[in-house]
């Protein structure tokens, strides 16, 4: 934890298990208190959810259907919760898990993308507050840049 003078007190390490490739930190259950999503290279992603006191209940486990992945965070359905976005890197699909205000993720749904994809990030292009999905996907010889509006 941060001292507030350039130092940190009371290191708390938390075991993973397996390999971490993605790291999130974002209030998923609206108790106004960070909480950590983490995405294992073993298909799988964990959410933490913080205390309040400097250490976190969890983890919460959530199955993915392929290996290699990336993660982020946004307000997909514009419900006011952050949902989960998971970009199948050796797939070309993604999917986005909603959030049902608890920090528990439901309803997974998945979107075929035309090209397997490197990175995604979540932002309204458009200006209608409705978030689209600006991909790099790539395939055997080129890489493209891509959007996917998800209507929901």
């Amino acid at each position: 934890m941060n001292n507030g003078n350039r130092s940190f007190i009371h290191q708390i390490t938390y075991s993973t298990e397996k390999i971490i490739h993605t790291i999130l930190a974002i209030d998923v259950n609206n108790d106004n208190k960070i909480d950590i999503i983490f995405g294992y290279s073993f298909i799988q992603f964990r959410v933490l959810l913080n205390t309040g006191n400097g250490t976190f209940y969890g983890p919460i486990r959530y199955s993915l259907p392929y290996n290699d992945f990336f993660l982020s965070i946004s307000d997909f359905n514009n419900d006011k919760n952050f949902d989960v976005m998971v970009g199948y890197i050796n797939d070309n699909k993604i999917s986005v898990h909603f959030n049902t205000g608890n920090g528990i993720f439901t309803n997974q749904t998945i979107f075929s993308i035309r090209f397997f994809p490197k990175f995604a990030k979540p932002i309204d292009i458009n200006g209608d507050g409705k978030m689209e999905i600006l991909i790099i996907s790539y395939c055997s010889s080129a890489e493209y840049i891509g959007i996917l509006s998800i209507h929901c």
